[in-house]
């Protein structure tokens, strides 16, 4: 592992590429990794911090909707049975959380290949998911915060690299926008 760092500048001697130095870096970076990890927990701590003061509350009916569209636009799914279960049934359209997580998965989708084709080789099967199949946007804001997942077309022609170390490519299709500024587009 004492090599790990040079190899970078192995990689650009023989592929003559500037951005070849800071991969293996970021690659072996643990910070991101931890990130990662702490996120789980992290979606877990706030969909039960939100339903217990849901379920605790006594709330309006649009102070639940507002609530269950925050723990949606977090969390996405998990936890239902035993919400209801805990709490009774006003965790049923606190549970709506559920419908807004998969509003913006779908969208991101949407966003992320919108109009962009593979070709069909002779035996009816999609060419091999290349960058220009997919939107970019390089925001730092919306990156940082999206785990870069704007960086989407990286992450098709390179699926194992992690988050961190996802680039930009300049001659691709790139989005006028970051992706809340699409969402509201879609």
């Amino acid at each position: 592992m004492t090599v790990f760092p040079l190899m970078g500048i192995w990689l650009y001697f023989n592929f003559g590429q500037e951005w070849l130095l800071a991969v293996p870096q970021l690659e072996n970076d643990h910070f991101y990794r931890w990130l990662t990890w702490a996120t789980v927990p992290m979606h877990f701590l706030v969909l039960i911090v939100i339903a217990v003061f849901v379920g605790t509350q006594d709330l309006s009916m649009i102070s639940v909707v507002v609530m269950a569209i925050t723990a949606g636009s977090y969390s996405g799914l998990g936890l239902q049975g035993t919400l209801v279960f805990m709490f009774g049934w006003v965790m049923v359209p606190f549970l709506l959380h559920n419908f807004w997580a998969w509003l913006q998965l779908t969208s991101a989708n949407y966003i992320e290949h919108y109009g962009l084709l593979r070709q069909r080789d002779e035996n009816g099967r999609y060419e091999r998911c290349e960058p220009h199949h997919s939107w970019n946007a390089s925001y730092v804001f919306s990156n940082f915060a999206l785990y870069h997942l704007e960086r989407h077309s990286d992450h098709h022609a390179n699926p194992m690299r992690r988050y961190q170390s996802l680039r930009n490519f300049e001659d691709i299709p790139q989005l006028p926008t970051g992706y809340n500024g699409m969402y509201l587009l879609a």
